[in-house]
């Protein structure tokens, strides 16, 4: 599942960087990006009630409500 997120949800594989660092630095944030994905759909999996605080920070939230429409599904 974690490859499928990497190659699929990151599109790891559509870089098209010059440089072997570059790449080297994007995959180590994309496989950041893909382990936190996984990590949060095997916790809303586990226990699909906990609160957003469980798999995120209070920064991370707000920055996930700051850039969510206001109309958006279970939004006030």
């Amino acid at each position: 599942m974690f490859h499928k997120i990497l190659k699929s949800g990151c599109r790891a594989e559509a870089a098209r960087l010059c440089t072997a660092e570059r790449l080297t630095k994007l995959i180590a944030v994309l496989c950041i990006i893909a382990w936190r994905s996984f990590w949060t759909t095997m916790i809303a999996c586990v226990a699909p009630d906990a609160p957003a605080g469980v798999a995120l920070t209070p920064t991370e939230i707000d920055g996930l409500e700051r850039s969510t429409p206001r109309n958006a599904v279970g939004r006030p």
